[in-house]
């Protein structure tokens, strides 16, 4: 929600577009750029196919930055390691 970052949009000039912003326009908008992230700490391992799967399916060119690949097996991983999965 536009409310949760406060902290930047105080700062900076911020417009938070909706869907019936974009359906209202009568104007080609230019993208330049989607940023999507898979952050460890919010998805669990075994839904890292999905994650790429969704990015696969968008059709478009991307590189993937510093989103290193978790193989769950959690009856072969140390405890350690289960931590250090869910942060990656």
């Amino acid at each position: 929600k536009p409310e949760h970052f406060g902290f930047i949009t105080g700062k900076y000039s911020i417009r938070f577009r909706t869907l019936s912003d974009f359906a209202e326009q009568t104007e080609t908008v230019a993208v330049f750029a989607v940023h999507i992230c898979r952050s460890g700490a919010w998805t669990p391992p075994w839904l890292d196919d999905r994650f790429y799967s969704f990015a696969d399916g968008l059709g478009i060119p991307y590189e993937t930055v510093n989103c290193p690949e978790r193989a769950w097996n959690p009856a072969r991983i140390s405890f350690s390691e289960q931590v250090n999965f869910w942060m990656a």
